[in-house]
């Protein structure tokens, strides 16, 4: 079904994409403390419909407190080590509180991982590692890590402008320019 997961200050959707969320009562669980992922468990094949016409809009509240994903995520990792999804999200959700070392040993657990291959979410791994080196006072880890980010995956708009806000901070004017021109 369609999922509009954010809204733009206007009202438009912001990012929308189609999920798969409803299923039978039997043949499925869930798997994982938190950010739930639905598994098939039952037999011969999984049968799938477009639902068109249902809607989901999700209007998070900021004002809501973040603070039990950190230890459910901790929990999801220990439970599946293996499993490259909760690492890229426990090493982001390190970077949200600032904890660097965290976040940078996690990420770099994350981007070694053989079955890590989503070169989108790669990418944001590293935009993460190169904010966290920025955060510690080593801007050349940062260009390092935003240059392998835009190396992983060239067709996405945020590590170019990650990359460009480091430079503007740096007063690197060409450099900003390439890279929102790129962006």
């Amino acid at each position: 079904y369609r999922y509009t997961w954010s809204f733009n200050p206007d009202g438009s959707e912001g990012c929308v994409f189609w999920i798969d969320k409803i299923h039978a009562r039997k043949g499925f669980r869930w798997e994982h403390p938190v950010h739930e992922v639905l598994v098939y468990t039952g037999d011969g094949p999984c049968n799938t419909i477009d639902a068109d016409g249902i809607q989901l809009n999700h209007f998070p509240d900021y004002k809501k407190s973040r603070a039990q994903y950190l230890p459910l995520l901790e929990l999801a990792v220990k439970e599946k080590p293996d499993d490259d999804r909760n690492m890229h999200y426990l090493g982001r959700e390190y970077m949200y509180r600032r904890e660097w070392d965290k976040c940078i040993n996690t990420l770099l657990r994350h981007l070694e991982m053989p079955q890590a291959v989503w070169k989108d979410e790669r990418c944001a791994s590293m935009r993460f590692l190169a904010r966290a080196y920025l955060e510690k006072g080593d801007s050349e880890q940062a260009r390092c890590w935003y240059y392998k980010s835009i190396a992983e995956a060239p067709y996405l708009r945020e590590p170019y402008m990650d990359f460009a806000m480091m430079l503007y901070q740096q007063q690197d004017w060409y450099g900003v320019l390439y890279l929102t021109e790129c962006a």
